[in-house]
């Protein structure tokens, strides 16, 4: 779907009535994948991106007040259709929300639809929309606080949303304190601790409690699982402050947190030590997903093939010559199922190569395009700039489906070579 891509920011003012007009028939598609994609890029474009831009370019306070009162009135006719755009566009207002006096128009629109409720949208996520979007007072605050314990789970996030980063000032309790009657609530009820956390997750080291510590006390004496929430949930968070951490992992999974223990312990790509032991005894799982997840991973980043893993799947490739001592491990690996086609091979060096090296190794994969048809390394230019650098990687992109990272863990050569492409050849089956 082109208009989903379309970037906002080469638009001119002239360019929106054009986009509009193009978008808004979606609205009423019959698939609600797609329904959900263009309240979605909607909003965004009535909420902020039109009203965006230098200040002296941007539309007077009038303009955006009735083009907000024109896209709730498409959204209004779209869901006499479909009876589901109001509730995409609830969901959407968690992040996007009107600036000025649009949100007045907004405002109005959600108290009419609470006085008479359309098909299939709830009262409490009305009022969770409107807290959310609140600006932080003294009543707002209160209010939150007295709506943890609402028999609805989406308002009880909500309120918790509400609170997260709040100053004590309004809320009436010290950091440290509201964290601990979070903490309370959600171990007898799972639903709150998550959506509190999101607004120090960026901001973790200056939290009043260790963030690993008051996740997992969670995890161990809640009652229950969390239930569907607007917002991230504890489990969530968990998986990406604990990845280095093997003790929780491991103790997520005596627990009996399997799949977050899964989640957790493959959060880092790259080797965390101390983990290794946790994701081959995943790798002995029953569960034939988890345990195919956990012998990619020991075979992407700990150079370990299980005894467990499908010959199909993961192979250690002996026969890959090489004249560089450095190399002490190559490993193919099967993404996906045999439909895929979808293939990597992982060079594991003792040593530190030049990039000429490394280039040289990975012309041995002979990669294939999605089509079949032999990709010639070398004329994947190796000056040609990388898609990005995340870390100690730096990786490549081309069209096909090729895909080179080089890994180091020096301040100069590389250690790991991965090249990923939709056929390599290297397994058969």
């Amino acid at each position: 779907m082109k208009l989903r891509k379309t970037r906002f920011d080469l638009f001119e003012q002239a360019d929106w009535g054009d986009y509009y007009a193009q978008m808004t028939p979606w609205l009423t598609h019959e698939c609600a994948d797609i329904r959900k994609m263009c309240v979605e890029r909607l909003a965004a474009a009535v909420f902020w991106a039109e009203m965006s831009g230098p200040l002296n370019e941007r539309p007077p306070h009038a303009h955006a007040m009735q083009r907000t009162q024109w896209f709730l009135e498409q959204i209004e006719f779209a869901h006499e259709m479909t009876q589901d755009t109001i509730a995409l566009l609830l969901r959407d207002m968690r992040y996007h929300w009107p600036d000025r006096q649009a949100a007045v128009v907004v405002e109005a629109w959600l108290k009419k639809l609470a006085a008479d409720l359309p098909v299939n949208v709830g009262l409490d996520v009305i009022t969770g929309t409107l807290l959310v979007n609140k600006e932080p007072s003294r009543t707002t605050m209160q209010s939150a606080l007295s709506l943890l314990d609402d028999p609805s789970d989406y308002l009880r996030a909500c309120a918790a949303k509400t609170l997260s980063g709040a100053d004590e000032e309004l809320t009436g309790f010290s950091e440290k304190a509201l964290f601990d009657l979070i903490k309370a609530k959600d171990i007898a009820r799972p639903g709150v601790a998550g959506p509190f956390w999101s607004e120090w997750h960026f901001d973790c080291h200056d939290a009043p409690v260790e963030p690993m510590a008051w996740m997992m006390e969670i995890l161990e004496k809640r009652i229950g699982d969390e239930p569907d929430m607007p917002f991230s949930g504890i489990d969530f968070y968990l998986h990406e402050v604990c990845d280095y951490s093997p003790e929780n992992v491991q103790h997520m999974l005596d627990l009996g947190h399997v799949g977050l223990a899964l989640e957790t312990a493959t959060e880092m790509h790259g080797p965390v030590n101390g983990m290794a032991p946790i994701l081959k005894k995943l790798g002995d799982s029953d569960n034939k997903e988890i345990a195919g997840r956990a012998h990619v991973w020991l075979a992407s980043y700990y150079a370990h093939v299980h005894q467990a893993a499908s010959r199909q799947q993961i192979v250690r490739l002996t026969d890959f010559k090489s004249h560089l001592s450095e190399v002490c491990d190559v490993i193919a690996i099967r993404y996906g199922d045999t439909s895929v086609r979808c293939e990597g091979v992982v060079v594991y060096l003792t040593d530190s190569i030049s990039s000429e090296a490394a280039w040289d190794l990975l012309m041995q994969a002979e990669p294939k395009t999605k089509q079949g048809a032999p990709v010639d390394l070398n004329l994947l230019e190796q000056t040609v700039e990388p898609a990005f650098t995340l870390q100690d990687k730096t990786i490549w992109q081309w069209d096909g489906g090729v895909r080179v990272t080089l890994q180091k863990t020096h301040v100069s050569g590389w250690r790991r070579l991965h090249l990923i492409a939709p056929r390599l050849g290297c397994l058969n089956g």
